[in-house]
C-alpha cells in the first residue's frame, strides 16, 4: 500500500501530474484548490504515469474532471493509466464513460 498522502496533484498548466495516492485521504484537503484550477477552455490532461493507488473518491474526482471539461467543451484526456487501474473502472463499472478520453501514451 502507498499512501503518501503529502504529496499533491501538480498543475502545471493544462497538465496535471497526477501523485502516486490518489483517495479520499488526501483528495478531501485538495478539492476546492483543484475546481478553481479546472480549466474553461482549450485542453487538459491528467497525467497518471505515477498513480497506484486509487479509491471511489478518485473516481469521482475523474467524474467531476469529465463533466467540467464537457460543460466548457475543453479537450480532456487522462494519460498513462496503469492496467490495474483501468481494471478497477471495469470492476466499479464505469470504464465505458472514459474509453474515449484514456490515452496510453
Amino acid at each position: 500500500m502507498i499512501q503518501n498522502y503529502g504529496e499533491k496533484i501538480e498543475c502545471q498548466g493544462d497538465r496535471w501530474i497526477l501523485p502516486p495516492s490518489l483517495t479520499h485521504d488526501n483528495l478531501s484537503s485538495e478539492w476546492e484548490r483543484l475546481r478553481q484550477k479546472m480549466p474553461k477552455t482549450g485542453r487538459w490532461s491528467l497525467d497518471a504515469h505515477r498513480l497506484q493507488e486509487i479509491d471511489s473518491a478518485t473516481l469521482s474526482f475523474f467524474l467531476e474532471c469529465l463533466r467540467t471539461a464537457n460543460r466548457n467543451q475543453v479537450d480532456f484526456e487522462i494519460t498513462s493509466l496503469n492496467q490495474k487501474i483501468k481494471a478497477l473502472l471495469h470492476v466499479y463499472g464505469v470504464a465505458h464513460l472514459f474509453d474515449k478520453i484514456m490515452k496510453d501514451n
